[in-house]
């Protein structure tokens, strides 16, 4: 089999990478404004910032694990198929793999705290709302 699946995977996990990590920054940067601002203690607030903001980069950060985990995929079908492969690139494929995982599990930790906190607050409440409202 060509290298060329390979390097077409490669080069896709190199651009999730650069992307990621410019988000993860300004991800970052969002969320020391929301806890310097104390909007921590108000999800309704939090979520309202800047016309919507931190569900925009939920949203965002949801796309961008859905690309990790499809990227993940592709890297490990690619690497299975890498039989007559050059070592060198079966080593890339499985730092690929991990480099995905690492940047997946780093979008929810910023994302966890404060911005899916918040979500998860306004859910309950109107998920309890909802159920007060159909009881009756």
């Amino acid at each position: 089999m060509s290298g060329i699946e390979h390097k077409g995977v490669l080069i896709f996990t190199l651009i999730y990478t650069v992307i990621t990590t410019i988000f993860l920054i300004k991800l970052n940067q969002l969320n020391d404004i929301l806890l310097a601002g104390g909007y921590d203690q108000h999800a309704f607030e939090l979520l309202k910032f800047h016309d919507f903001q931190p569900i925009v980069y939920f949203v965002y950060t949801l796309i961008l694990c859905i690309a990790g985990v499809a990227l993940i995929y592709f890297l490990g079908r690619s690497m299975f198929r890498c039989g007559e492969a050059d070592p060198w690139e079966f080593l890339l494929l499985i730092l690929g793999i991990l480099i995905v995982i690492v940047f997946i599990v780093l979008l929810i930790w910023f994302i966890h705290n404060p911005i899916f906190q918040a979500i998860l607050v306004v859910l309950c409440v109107g998920g309890v709302g909802v159920a007060a409202l159909s009881s009756k």
